[in-house]
């Protein structure tokens, strides 16, 4: 490896001899470049599409990253990126898309009332990282 650059190792390993298995970060390889990071609840009062748009502004797709959350305290049930599981109830999905300025998160429930997933009404929980690097 180049001695230039930023290098951490893992504890133990001394960052001069490492290989880049026991490193945690190396400069030698790009990684992403964080724009911004946030929250947001969607109130789910039955069946249908329900979505959050978050403005970005740059005018080119971004990378970026989401999950929902059922239950913000739990650590499981957390539904990363694009999910969808098909039930005798109907459909429970999470999706995202994209134009040059906006990120579009969206959370899909077509159970049947009273809801096969949850009771309506329920709410879930999204995360999410934008970067500044562009998907092209």
């Amino acid at each position: 490896m180049a001695n230039y650059g930023i290098k951490i190792s893992q504890a133990g390993y001394d960052v001069s001899s490492a290989n880049l298995r026991q490193l945690i970060i190396s400069s030698q390889y790009p990684f992403l470049k964080a724009y911004s990071q946030g929250s947001f609840s969607l109130s789910i009062t039955g069946p249908g599409t329900y979505t959050q748009e978050i403005a970005h502004n740059f005018g080119y797709p971004i990378k970026f990253v989401h999950y929902f959350s059922v239950d913000p305290t739990a650590t499981s049930n957390r539904f990363l990126g694009i999910f969808g599981a098909d039930a005798p109830f109907g459909t429970i999905a999470c999706e995202s898309w994209q134009d040059s300025n906006k990120i579009y998160i969206a959370w899909e429930d077509t159970s049947d009332a009273p809801g096969g997933f949850k009771t309506y009404p329920y709410t879930v929980y999204g995360y999410y990282y934008l970067f500044y690097d562009s998907i092209t």
